[in-house]
């Protein structure tokens, strides 16, 4: 009980820098994967990456996936999946992405809720590199332009950047 206390607030705090913990379907991870054109020993970060299942769908393409989650229950399980799943391309970090250097990644990810996508447009726009691309499942980033909409019936759309 004494251990529910401090993981429930880390998990409010996290939830409320980023977005809450709700797991992005299988379907929608391998769209957005797909549409982010993988390219082998290249990295790519999942930012809040939950349970860690984009990283894997990046590892199995070959890229280096780096995800950043700072729930630590969420972080946990997504570690746990990862070393089961033998997943040598994949790793989870539990730290704030917004304190993170982002301009090493050729492509990053994120399920994220439309103040984190406002905050990270300037952090986006200031560090990533020509040629990145950001791929985001439901909430569009204010102020950029899409350069593709992906639709997928039942679901949210998932938006493609370029940067």
């Amino acid at each position: 009980m004494a251990l529910m206390i401090p993981i429930s607030i880390f998990t409010l705090i996290a939830g409320i820098g980023g977005a809450p913990s709700v797991p992005c379907p299988k379907k929608i991870a391998r769209k957005m994967v797909e549409a982010a054109d993988i390219e082998k020993g290249r990295i790519y970060f999942d930012l809040g990456s939950g349970d860690g299942r984009i990283l894997r769908e990046i590892s199995q393409k070959g890229g280096q996936a780096i995800g950043f989650e700072y729930a630590p229950l969420t972080y946990l399980i997504s570690k746990l999946f990862l070393l089961f799943g033998k997943d040598n391309n994949a790793k989870i970090h539990w730290k704030n992405f917004y304190k993170e250097d982002l301009s090493r990644a050729k492509g990053i990810f994120c399920f994220l809720s439309p103040n984190a996508m406002n905050r990270l447009s300037f952090k986006f726009e200031k560090e990533l590199e020509k040629g990145t691309k950001v791929i985001s499942y439901v909430f569009k980033i204010p102020n950029k332009k899409i350069t593709e909409t992906i639709k997928i019936e039942n679901v949210g759309p998932i938006y493609v950047y370029n940067y």
